[in-house]
């Protein structure tokens, strides 16, 4: 009694003189902390799958190295004995699955995750890459992104003497679409392990093969994990597509007739005839490919289900068949890899291979992934920075409640976890029809960014038979600069980290010359700015490389286009104009500036606040970007042509001084010439005329930069006269449509209005003479138009001028009604398109953090013989520096805990930096029953964990606290045998999708799950709580606790849900780390301690950090937490246990700075007893007053 007088007198002095302002804030929250376990959750992603076959590349040197100029890729072994090794792993009963010394230098070999630690000390083995399984990611819109009209106005390029590679589940050559049989009966006839005579290669697949065997799984779910090759590449026939988009056999089948697929007419054809705009393809059966003449090879790395590893192997065969390091030899000019895993990075084997197969001279498309609106979800390997990577967008009419050029909702965001931007672009990705394997004639619909990339690799077909010189990267930066913008159903422009530069193109393609670029990463495209940490007002610096890769002088203006704004961010880069000639190239600094302090942590309208469910029920966190597009508008100038609607010979027109045409006839249309925009003089004169003679006729004009403009001459020799035509329509008018309008050059001769007819249908009545119409829209194809005079009924009346004509989507056309003599001169057309002003556009983007500079004013703190607290100064001379700011955008935080010896763990020497965020720095722990007593369930525990390098997003790190409460026999003392297993995951990686036995979706929503062991070692979830133990941002308190590009974490659990009690108040802990880069989480990367595990006393801890006031503190009402507000000048506050720190005589408190930059996120402070050890400890303290102090 009398030492709690004491300390109440010691706490009410300490409280008022309490002079620097309070690390505490208090909110409150309005929601229970800790949720009850979900009876459909799973165990966090790789704690059952210890056992599943790997696949294991054995890198055996450079794999990074870059062809020479004459194509080889040198095989480099760096002293490895090949023979040896072989001999090595066949005595130790490790199988071998390939070898590859092109794409990448290394042997797979298949094991289990207890034989990866032999496989390390092989002599010759530089290092070892687990390769993720990959899964096979799941007609209108051939005409929806304009293949067509690329046909038509690139007179039927369609991609002849192109090879596309389909790396998939293998292709049905006896189907109509590829020049098969195309019966039900020639593709089950068919023998799928050997190649029949006459059956393979044919026209379409002109070769491949099967790498694995139709019985191949890599999981071993489905198959044997071990592959049986053989020379046959015919697909499996599957049903599609089950709810998680998982596809079985079909899938490459479906991928391979959009790439390049002839079609299938309605009569069950092989479609054979032209490819062109008016071609009604409509009425296909099965739609042709974006590159109907491009042949295709079939790369099969998949069994009829399952997953696979087998992608760098196909890859290296595919540039490098015969395996000597030159890939002149190269089977294909585009490959398609409509595959993946989440949350992809740099260092896979499969990004490794694609990134040498672009530099070796191949186009590489590969799918984004179907993980959805989560950040740095985008595919291994769609995340090869020299890959296009595609997502999923929504082509017309596939779905009324969804708008076009919305996006898939299942389409992965980006950007990659090096903080490089992904996705490149989208492409319609939504229920398309494609071929079916197996039907013959059949067609079924697919959706999924696996369905959008072979939509642009087709395109990328197109592109290489348009521009044979074009590399790898000048093809991706066309695709990417083309791009239209995408939107949200409600006009929301999508940020680049879900769209990319906007969605599939293919119209304006053929005359596209304007190419812009990363200069300092062209492989690249998009300007990536990275996610800082920023503790000052600071600039950011990238140029723009501009290239005019046309035959005519471009003028350039540009500007940005915000998509997602974070206030305190500005964009700026000269907005010229430039001179850009043929073959010009110029450089323009974008630079970006970022107050940190004016930053609010701003959600993007097109990031949902909720996932999981329909609709989303749970609060997600996000990161707030600054993005969208540098704009470059380029024209030719003001273009213009000449047409001859009069009664009378040839003319030459001038503008100005210069001629259009030399001698333009009645009834033709001349070509365009550009010129400077402005105010211009047209002369009409006879042929041979001199300028210096008087002209037929004349008229002053206005032009305007970037617009296509028609003279039309019409009249009579006595009255001739002019007229200027604007043939550019509304920009809203969609490319798809032809665009057509009407002038009336007096075809009735007496100067009569006239109604004109499209097709029997009045188009426009009582047109002037010397009018325009406005624009009109039709469709493709045969249209006929009639000029009769004004009122006139056009079932009696003959026609003044007619003109019948084929249309090509996205044409303009003007139908111009001449007066000649001559009635079949009357009616004729003038045609273009919309190439003058050309739009290119670079995606931009950064995602600026504001960050604190937070440190202890000493690293020190002596603790007098009296006290029962302690407090930690903190400076703060960053930034983010605010007790209260909205969403939390400016406020730093802080959290404490003791730290044991034991928790301290040296640096993994030889860690590949993907996985450094494994590598455990510190292990901290603290409770609030010294400073509360037992309050059984709101007992809090929270354990602080910091690695040594920061991860990208929580899903691809998880720690594992293991907690030990009893003993063998579930009584007595704990042992070193866990019972509990506390983990960070996602709810979408623990949750199945909804119609699938066990695929799940991991997502923003993060948290931290307790578990309990049962006896035969399954886990059953007993609670869940926020990340930190600080709701998502969008709740009460509103605080942005920093999960993403960040090293530390706090998980909290509590003493109730363990089970323990006053009476036993003593547990265990060890902490075990994995990545989902080794093996998604099935290797071990560190453990702390490394051997048994460390014991902590609720009641008699040397140091307990806690953020005690009476209003609950920084996050949730009436639980006390060791988080703090770190402003300039704040405490850490905390109680101590005199005894035991006597006993210690030091202690070490862990500071974890979750605002820091994260390369200084953790202190320790030492805490030094000034008291002797005593013999034998009293009863340990039971504070339950708020405790603040000063030193």
């Amino acid at each position: 009694m009398q030492r709690l007088t004491l300390l109440a007198a010691v706490f009410g002095i300490a409280l008022s003189a309490m002079l620097l302002p309070s690390a505490s804030h208090a909110y409150e929250t309005g929601e229970e902390p800790f949720t009850i376990g979900l009876s459909s959750a799973m165990p966090p992603p790789g704690y059952t799958n210890r056992r599943q076959p790997l696949t294991v590349m054995l890198a055996l040197g450079d794999t990074n190295a870059s062809p020479s100029a004459e194509g080889m890729l040198a095989p480099q072994t760096v002293g490895a004995d090949i023979p040896t090794l072989r001999h090595l792993l066949a005595a130790a009963n490790i199988p071998v699955l390939f070898e590859v010394h092109t794409a990448y230098n290394g042997i797979a070999v298949a094991v289990t995750p207890d034989q990866l630690s032999a496989l390390r000390s092989l002599p010759g083995v530089a290092n070892i890459h687990i390769i993720t399984p990959k899964e096979r990611s799941a007609d209108r819109a051939l005409t929806f992104i304009g293949a067509p009209q690329f046909w038509s106005a690139t007179g039927q390029l369609i991609g002849n003497g192109v090879r596309i590679g389909i790396i998939d589940s293998g292709i049905d050559y006896t189907h109509a679409t590829f020049g098969g049989p195309g019966t039900s009966t020639a593709f089950h006839s068919n023998n799928p392990t050997i190649i029949e005579p006459g059956t393979f290669p044919t026209e379409k697949v002109i070769a491949g093969y099967d790498f694995v065997g139709d019985a191949y799984d890599a999981s071993g779910q489905f198959g044997s994990p071990l592959p049986f090759p053989d020379p046959d590449p015919l697909d499996c026939a599957g049903d599609g597509a089950d709810a998680a988009r998982r596809i079985s056999g079909g899938h490459g089948t479906h991928v391979a007739g959009i790439a390049a697929g002839y079609g299938v007419d309605a009569a069950g054809r092989t479609y054979r005839g032209i490819y062109s705009a008016s071609v009604p393809f409509n009425d296909f059966l099965v739609l042709p490919g974006v590159a109907p003449g491009a042949t295709l090879v079939a790369l099969k790395i998949f069994g009829c289900r399952g997953t696979t590893t087998f992608l760098t192997r196909a890859i290296d065969y595919a540039i490098d068949p015969n395996g000597d390091g030159n890939t002149d030899d190269r089977l294909v000019d585009v490959l398609n890899i409509s595959l993946g895993s989440p949350f992809g990075g740099e260092t896979d084997p499969d990004v490794v291979a694609i990134n040498r197969a672009v530099e070796a001279g191949v186009v590489v498309v590969v799918a984004a992934g179907d993980t959805g609106n989560t950040f740095y979800s985008v595919n291994s390997p769609a995340s090869a920075g020299r890959a296009i990577t595609v997502g999923a967008s929504v082509d017309t009419g596939r779905d009324p409640s969804l708008p076009p050029d919305s996006l898939d909702l299942l389409t992965s965001r980006g950007p990659q976890r090096a903080r490089i931007l992904k996705p490149d672009l989208v492409a319609p990705g939504l229920a398309i029809r494609s071929a079916a394997a197996g039907s013959g004639i059949g067609a079924q619909a697919l959706s999924g960014t696996s369905i959008a990339a072979p939509h642009v690799a087709g395109t990328a077909a197109l592109l290489r038979q348009l521009h044979p010189a074009w590399t790898p990267e000048q093809i991706k930066t066309a695709l990417m600069n083309a791009a239209r913008p995408a939107r949200d159903a409600s006009g929301n422009l999508y940020p680049p980290s879900l769209a990319g530069a906007g969605r599939l193109d293919v119209s304006t393609l053929f005359a596209y010359d304007v190419l812009a670029f990363d200069a300092e990463s062209p492989s690249s495209v998009a300007l990536s700015f990275g996610a800082p940490w920023i503790n000052r007002t600071q600039q950011f610096q990238k140029t723009l490389r501009i290239t005019n890769s046309g035959s005519h002088t471009r003028t350039l203006r540009l500007a940005p286009v915000i998509a997602a704004a974070e206030q305190g961010v500005l964009i700026e880069t000269p907005s010229g104009p430039y001179e850009a000639p043929p073959g010009h190239t110029l450089e323009v600094p974008v630079t970006i500036s970022v107050d940190p302090a004016a930053l609010d942590f701003t959600r993007d309208e097109t990031t949902p606040q909720r996932q999981i469910g329909d609709p989303p029920v749970f609060e997600r966190y996000y990161m707030a970007e600054h993005s969208g597009v540098i704009e470059i508008r380029s024209t030719l100038g003001a273009r213009i042509r000449s047409a001859h609607a009069g009664d009378f010979d040839g003319v030459t027109v001038y503008v100005d001084d210069q001629p259009l045409e030399s001698s333009i006839s009645p009834g033709r249309v001349g070509r365009y010439r550009a010129f400077s925009p402005g105010r211009k003089l047209v002369r009409a004169f006879q042929p041979g005329a001199p300028l210096t003679s008087p002209p037929l006729v004349a008229g002053e004009f206005d032009v305007v930069d970037g617009r296509d403009y028609t003279i039309v001459v019409y009249g009579s020799w006595r009255n001739p006269r002019l007229a200027l035509v604007d043939n550019v329509p509304d920009p809203s008018v969609s490319r798809d449509a032809v665009m057509l309008h009407v002038f009336n050059g007096n075809p009735l001769r007496d100067g009569s209005a006239v109604d004109v007819y499209l097709d029997g249908a009045l188009l426009v009545g009582n047109l002037p003479v010397g009018s325009v119409s406005a624009f009109s829209v039709t469709s493709p194809g045969n249209h006929k138009v009639r000029f009769l005079r004004a009122g006139s009924s056009p079932a009696t009346s003959s026609s003044a001028a007619s003109k019948e004509f084929v249309a090509g989507s996205g044409e303009v056309i003007l139908v111009i009604g001449g007066g000649n003599a001559s009635w079949s001169l009357r009616g004729f057309t003038g045609r273009g398109r919309l190439i003058n002003e050309q739009t290119t556009r670079v995606p931009f983007q950064i995602v600026p953090k504001s960050a604190s500079d937070l440190a202890a004013t000493q690293s020190e703190v002596t603790i007098p013989t009296d006290a029962a607290t302690f407090s930690i100064p903190l400076r703060n001379g960053g930034a983010r520096n605010q007790a209260v700011s909205p969403r939390g955008a400016q406020t730093p935080l802080v959290s404490a805990y003791e730290l044991a010896p034991e928790g301290r763990s040296p640096q993994i020497t030889g860690l590949a930096p993907n996985l450094r965020p494994a590598d455990i720095r510190y292990v901290g722990v603290t409770g609030s029953y010294l400073a509360r007593g037992w309050e059984g369930n709101n007992t809090v525990i929270f354990f602080g964990l910091a690695g040594y390098g920061a991860w990208a997003t929580p899903n691809e790190v998880q720690y594992r606290v293991y907690i030990s409460t009893t003993g063998p026999d579930g009584s007595g003392p704990p042992d070193d045998i866990p019972e509990f297993v506390l983990v960070n995951t996602s709810l979408g990686a623990i949750l199945p999708v909804s119609g699938t036995s066990g695929f799940t979706r991991p997502n923003d929503v993060f948290r931290a799950i307790l578990y309990q062991i049962q006896p035969d070692g399954t886990l059953t979830v007993l609670r869940l709580t926020d990340w930190n133990f600080i709701p998502p941002p969008s709740l009460a308190p509103f605080l942005d606790s920093a999960p993403f590009d960040t090293s530390v974490m706090a998980l909290a659990t509590t003493a109730g849900f363990l089970g323990l009690s006053p009476a036993t108040p003593v547990f265990k802990y060890y902490v075990e780390t994995y990545a989902r880069d080794a093996g998604e989480f099935t290797e071990r990367i560190d453990r702390v301690p490394a051997s048994g595990a460390i014991t902590y006393d609720l009641r008699s801890p040397a140091a307990a950090p806690l953020n005690t006031l009476p209003d609950a503190g920084v996050v949730r009402a009436g639980l006390p937490t060791p988080f703090f507000f770190g402003i300039d000048g704040a405490q850490i506050t905390g109680v101590v246990n005199q005894d035991a720190l006597a006993s210690r005589r030091t202690q070490d408190v862990l500071l974890l700075y979750h605002h820091n930059p994260a390369d200084a996120q953790t202190e320790v402070i030492t805490l030094h007893s000034t008291r002797l050890a005593s013999t034998a400890p009293p009863e340990p303290y039971r504070i339950f007053l708020p405790i603040v102090t000063t030193p």
